[in-house]
């Protein structure tokens, strides 16, 4: 579950908070798809003219790699090799 928030200041007259929550499909630690879902939610959130103070990306439902559960439909490869290596390449940076 990736959910996805923002407010603007508590003390303006004018105050908007919003929320937006996605339930992903496959479970996932693949960082260009938590991206690509937390941008499309941040999207509609976005009020033109409202001056955000506070915004964030929350990630719910957190479980071992080892217990991935694939839908029915779904086109994932859990052997993908590509995306693993560009985890590795990233865990590696972040580690740093």
């Amino acid at each position: 579950m990736i959910t996805v928030f923002a407010h603007s200041s508590r003390f303006n007259e004018d105050y908007h908070s919003a929320s937006a929550s996605w339930r992903l499909g496959v479970a996932s630690s693949f960082t260009p798809a938590l991206q690509r879902s937390a941008l499309e939610l941040a999207r509609k959130l976005w009020r033109e003219g409202v001056e955000f103070a506070k915004a964030g990306v929350l990630l719910g439902e957190i479980g071992s790699e080892d217990a991935v559960q694939l839908s029915l439909f779904s086109t994932f490869e859990i052997d993908d090799e590509e995306p693993r290596r560009l985890m590795a390449s990233l865990d590696a940076l972040n580690g740093e």
